[in-house]
């Protein structure tokens, strides 16, 4: 489901930037449809397997690198979207992400994410996560984001929010579609 809610705002002629992207999940679904597609996580395992699977499928527009999202190696307004799937809620400072993910979009180019809100989600929900934590570990770091403060770090950053859609209810997942704001 967040695979196609994310590619379908994808373009044939787009240079993307997933942002978190883990064993490459997102894009690979997002390869076939874009011009060129940079997955970047921290884990050194994580961009090892999404490598191997890049290598396997023989998908010469997508790259895997082990790269820091506060510090990108990107020229300024490389990319034409950056996408993040489930990762803004596991950093230490995902502003400071949101803010490196602006520097290397091009002007009106767009920041797509789905978040999960925990801080949006019901005492249940709440249990469910300790459950998994208890099951697989706690992550390294865990924010608790509501709607409402996910969609004020990206204003506060300068991005117009073009759709804001709960795509999970139970634990409250978002979707957002951020436009870099023009220079005046």
């Amino acid at each position: 489901m967040f695979r196609a809610k994310i590619s379908s705002y994808i373009q044939p002629d787009d240079a993307v930037l997933e942002v978190g992207t883990g064993t490459g999940d997102i894009a690979f679904h997002i390869a076939p449809i874009a011009r060129k597609v940079v997955g970047i996580d921290i884990s050194p395992e994580m961009i090892t397997v999404a490598s191997r699977k890049c290598s396997e499928l023989n998908l010469k527009n997508l790259t895997f690198q082990v790269e820091d999202a506060y510090r990108l190696p990107f020229a300024e307004s490389y990319f034409t979207k950056v996408v993040s799937c489930n990762s803004l809620q596991t950093m230490k400072e995902p502003f400071k992400a949101i803010i490196e993910g602006k520097r290397v979009l091009k002007e009106g180019g767009e920041f797509i994410c789905i978040t999960y809100c925990f801080g949006d989600s019901g005492f249940l929900e709440q249990l469910k996560l300790i459950k998994w934590i208890i099951l697989y570990g706690k992550p390294k770091y865990w924010l608790n984001f509501t709607s409402n403060g996910l969609i004020a770090c990206f204003e506060k950053a300068g991005f117009e929010i073009i759709r804001k859609e709960v795509v999970w209810k139970k634990p409250v997942a978002l979707f957002l579609r951020c436009r870099k704001v023009m220079a005046d």
